[in-house]
């Protein structure tokens, strides 16, 4: 987050109104230090854990979930753009039974936004008036932008069940009878680590979940965001789900969505199964701010491409598969459960409404109208010569 300096009114102001050097420096910084604080305060899905004093924004998520109903086996692929500055650091995710890793190709995200984008439809139609050009009506969609240090011995009581490098990110696979050892671990490993990951972290390690910790590092010469490359986590589960839980909003977050002056975000998930689903939070149940944006079946070469395309591991589920996307805007979000999804009683299919780009012309007996009186126009300006 940056301070932006607002410009005064035009008028010069007068010497009373100017702030002594000093007294201007000491503000700003208090500002800096405010808008610092209340960025780290900003929560996200999963969990994030920079380094010690490091600053790391989620600035957007896509998600694809693809569920074998068949086999009880749900592939999650994720892809992120983080705002930071940081060399490295770490992103932790919860499932249920330890899962399988695999890379993706990043032109997966591409390729679902071109399928799922609104047809554009041209038309023309007269115009009587001597006007060129054209005028066109289009909907944007955001875009998603994309080291290995020696295994550190584990903390005690702290279960390490897989570790591995892939896509350029180091992954450790944990578990422990207890939140507070798997936080340990972590800050023994440099990370930043408060009371809000223990108690993010509690209620999976109480039902014996995994927790997932990936380290994501950058090139010393990158500048910018840093954009992750797309890792597929494949695990047995019961129920579909996307990990959305995180810790509650600070006062600073709630004041500043009050004003609305909280920066947006946007989670798009794409959800590819045997039908049509539908999302809400826990298991009683709550309302999800995220909303149906695309759902059809897909045909058999679109299945075969997608299939094929994604190189998931495994035996996949037979018959006919069905696409369906969602997009959530909430900021800050109600992330107090995970995102479960199940049946949707609508198994209508849906499209993004097309956009008309119209292009304007004039008729012909219009255009060949004009001409004729350019040139009776021309005739009547032409000077006359007198008669002897």
């Amino acid at each position: 987050m940056t301070v932006s300096d607002h410009p005064l009114p035009f008028r010069l102001p007068q010497k009373s109104l100017i702030m002594p050097r000093r007294t201007r420096w000491t503000r700003t910084v208090a500002a800096a230090v405010l808008l610092a604080a209340v960025a780290s305060s900003v929560a996200w899905s999963c969990y994030v854990a920079p380094r010690p004093g490091d600053q790391v924004q989620i600035a957007q998520e896509t998600a694809v979930i693809v569920w074998d109903a068949e086999h009880k086996t749900e592939h999650f692929i994720r892809q992120g753009t983080f705002a930071t500055s940081s060399r490295d650091f770490g992103f932790l995710v919860p499932t249920p039974s330890e899962p399988e890793f695999s890379e993706v190709d990043t032109r997966l995200f591409r390729d679902l936004k071109t399928l799922t984008a609104p047809k554009v439809i041209r038309q023309t139609r007269p115009k009587s008036v001597p006007a060129g050009g054209c005028g066109c009506s289009s909907t944007g969609f955001e875009a998603a932008r994309t080291t290995v240090d020696a295994p550190l011995p584990m903390a005690p009581a702290v279960t390490v069940h897989a570790e591995q490098t892939i896509a350029g990110q180091d992954v450790v696979v944990l578990s422990a009878a207890d939140a507070g050892a798997i936080a340990d671990w972590l800050k023994e490993h440099e990370y930043s680590v408060d009371d809000s990951l223990a108690m993010w972290m509690a209620p999976y390690v109480e039902q014996g979940w995994k927790i997932t910790a990936f380290r994501f590092s950058r090139n010393e010469t990158a500048p910018g965001d840093l954009q992750s490359r797309a890792v597929c986590l494949s695990f047995v589960t019961d129920q579909p789900f996307y990990p959305y839980r995180e810790p509650a909003p600070s006062a600073e977050v709630l004041e500043l969505a009050r004003q609305g002056r909280l920066a947006g975000r946007l989670l798009r998930v794409y959800f590819l199964g045997p039908e049509r689903v539908q999302g809400h939070l826990g298991a009683e149940q709550h309302p999800w701010p995220g909303t149906h944006a695309w759902s059809r079946d897909l045909a058999a070469e679109e299945q075969s491409h997608w299939l094929t395309h994604l190189k998931l591991p495994g035996e996949l589920r037979t018959g006919p598969w069905r696409l369906t996307e969602f997009e959530d805007r909430a900021s800050p979000r109600p992330g107090s459960e995970d995102l479960l999804f199940v049946r949707s009683e609508d198994q209508s299919s849906f499209e993004r409404p097309p956009v008309i780009e119209y292009v304007h012309r004039q008729e012909t007996g219009t255009r060949w109208f004009l001409v004729a009186m350019a040139g009776g126009v021309l005739v009547w300006l032409r000077p006359r010569t007198r008669r002897a």
